[in-house]
């Protein structure tokens, strides 16, 4: 059982992304406004209290990879 003990502890890719992406913008406000979507929906996204949607975590990533290429510039 520590495995999944472990596990639950870990945050997911997603979870890294929403954190990442709220260090970039400001905060989760900053966040929950740029996605468009509900302060709880974010709220327990960032938490792993629900499986953040698809379309989320490809905004997200299409947010970091932007913001990742515009710092190499």
């Amino acid at each position: 059982m520590r495995c999944a003990q472990h596990a639950a502890m870990v945050e997911s890719f997603p979870m890294r992304g929403l954190r990442k992406a709220a260090r970039l913008l400001g905060g989760e406000p900053q966040v929950r406004a740029f996605l468009g979507v509900p302060a709880g929906d974010l709220f327990r996204w960032m938490r792993g209290q629900a499986p953040v949607p698809p379309a989320v975590v490809v905004r997200v990533i299409e947010f970091l990879a932007e913001t990742e290429q515009r710092r190499s510039r």
